[in-house]
């Protein structure tokens, strides 16, 4: 991962940082969700999570227009026998899903889970409030599974981002990925990943379990299908974040964990 520009080993402690207060933070999403476009502040920071409660931060990469690609990580368990990764906002236009993201970070999670959080996989997107990266590219279809050239940019890999994740994510040998998207409304297990992790989640926030999704240069496909990682993909239903919400998918998660095998 790279801190400031430079390389730094994943397996050292990431730098400490501020904390922000979650109801504050969906107040100020609701508020810009709910004004026009032309006066929506798209450009919400996405603070890190209290950095007293172990909570340490880094960087995976740089997107095009240079911002950081930041990755939260949960204090380290004594003994770790389950790592999980979440990667939020890899559509910048996807206002929901940046304070799940934060709210995930607030879970009561095992006491052998690491967890690890990109809070905005596509910076320059969630600071424009663009589904595209800055190259106007869909980073969700820049990856090396089944790749478009009509819809997943000029190549696969071209951009950035998706560089920076396909590196990141494999490293950390993760026991589960989620992939946090809106609106669809529906808890997807990816490929061969055990269907009770996602009716764990289902459970707790009466969406329905959809099975047999795959994308096109999607990344949730190619960390399935190719890495070979048990993966969910997450469709928020609606476009209004509420506290209700955020805490229901907050308690999907920590039951989708507590179902978690190892590799």
């Amino acid at each position: 991962m790279a801190t400031g520009g430079s390389r730094v080993d994943r397996r050292s402690l990431f730098g400490a940082a501020a904390a922000t207060g979650i109801a504050a933070l969906a107040g100020t999403i609701s508020r810009a969700i709910a004004a026009p476009a032309s006066r929506r502040p798209f450009a919400v920071r996405l603070s890190p999570p209290d950095p007293s409660r172990g909570w340490t931060t880094a960087s995976i990469g740089r997107s095009v227009n240079g911002r950081p690609i930041g990755v939260w990580r949960s204090a380290a368990p004594r003994r770790e026998r389950r790592r999980v990764v979440v990667v939020s906002a890899i559509h910048g236009d996807e206002r929901i899903v940046g304070p799940l993201g934060h709210e995930l970070a607030r879970s009561v999670l095992p006491d052998d889970v690491t967890l690890w959080i990109v809070p905005a996989a596509n910076p320059d997107g969630w600071q424009a409030g663009t589904r595209n990266n800055a190259n106007n590219v869909d980073l969700n279809r820049n990856f090396p599974w089944a790749w478009r050239a009509s819809t997943g940019g000029p190549a696969p890999l071209s951009e950035p981002e998706a560089r920076a994740l396909i590196e990141f994510v494999p490293s950390v040998r993760p026991d589960l990925i989620v992939w946090l998207h809106q609106p669809a409304r529906y808890v997807g297990p990816i490929g061969l990943t055990p269907v009770e992790y996602a009716q764990a989640w289902s459970t707790q926030v009466a969406e329905p379990v959809r099975t047999g999704v795959t994308q096109h240069g999607g990344s949730e496909t190619w960390c399935a299908l190719v890495a070979g990682i048990p993966t969910i993909l997450i469709e928020v239903g609606g476009t209004e974040i509420t506290p209700g919400l955020l805490e229901a998918h907050r308690r999907g998660f920590e039951a989708c964990v507590r179902e978690l095998r190892p590799r």
